[in-house]
């Protein structure tokens, strides 16, 4: 029985192998495509009383027009989402750190509570995206703006794929080094306590080559974990952006906390 069960297994095996694959190169596709569309987007969002702000980053070499899909879904689900333009492919590849996109970062979200009466924040960033969210509330004060900061496929202990990164573009890319393992970037991550008053999920997958599962745990300096460490089955690093599976973990996240119905009034008197 076993012998005759063993071909069958292979069988489904590669069909599941190759189900991963298809969908991995499908969001791919569709990363290029809107990568290539720019920086271009329809503001939808109403910020004088934005009750549900969501903030989403996108990663290394893409533009936010990556969420496209994610923000549709959130937007049914009644958040109020926006993203910000850090400049284009180029310009993001050569204009300076993680650390400085994260002060650029930092500064565009002040002047929207400074202007307009907003609630507390979420922030959900996708790979080098998350790093750029996680340094903000860290590091440049976004803990008393942000209630949840949600990563995905984002490599809190650095990445071997960066090896690469840092020896073919490191020249002008200098955001590669920082994400190598052990940089001084990612230990000061790990050193610096996360700010217990901020819900933290780190959200990855065991199929992902571009950030293996064990470079996305978050954790401290000891090996601790910070927040909370959520591993999922099967998806690509691009997948993240674009299938269902993982935005029913965010979904439900976000709808853990209850809504503020004051608009931020409080936040806006605060700041």
């Amino acid at each position: 029985m076993g012998i005759g069960l063993l071909p069958l297994s292979y069988v489904l095996r590669g069909i599941r192998h190759y189900r991963r694959v298809r969908l991995a190169m499908k969001n791919t596709v569709d990363l290029v495509r809107t990568t290539m569309q720019g920086h271009r987007v329809t503001r939808l969002t109403d910020f004088t009383c934005c009750r549900r702000p969501v903030l989403l980053i996108y990663g290394f070499g893409a533009t936010r027009r990556v969420f496209n899909v994610m923000e549709k879904r959130l937007r049914r689900d009644g958040f109020d989402v926006f993203s910000i333009n850090m400049g284009s492919v180029t310009e993001f590849l050569t204009n300076g750190t993680i650390t400085y996109r994260a002060g650029f970062v930092a500064r565009k979200i002040e002047r929207l509570y400074r202007r307009y009466s907003m609630g507390p924040l979420t922030i959900i960033g996708h790979s080098e995206g998350g790093l750029i969210g996680r340094y903000y509330v860290q590091f440049l004060g976004g803990d008393s703006r942000v209630r949840t900061l949600i990563t995905l496929a984002t490599p809190h202990q650095g990445t071997p794929a960066a090896i690469v990164g840092a020896a073919t573009i490191g020249l002008f890319a200098r955001n590669m080094w920082q994400l190598l393992p052990q940089s001084p970037f990612v230990r000061s991550l790990a050193k610096r306590p996360f700010p217990g008053e901020v819900r933290f999920f780190s959200i990855y997958s065991d199929s992902d080559w571009v950030c293996p599962p064990r470079q996305c745990r978050a954790v401290d300096a000891l090996g601790r974990e910070v927040g909370t460490n959520i591993e999922m089955p099967g998806l690509g690093h691009n997948d993240f952006l674009f299938t269902k599976a993982p935005y029913k973990v965010i979904r439900k996240i976000l709808f853990d906390v209850p809504v503020d119905n004051s608009c931020g009034e409080a936040q806006r008197e605060a700041g």
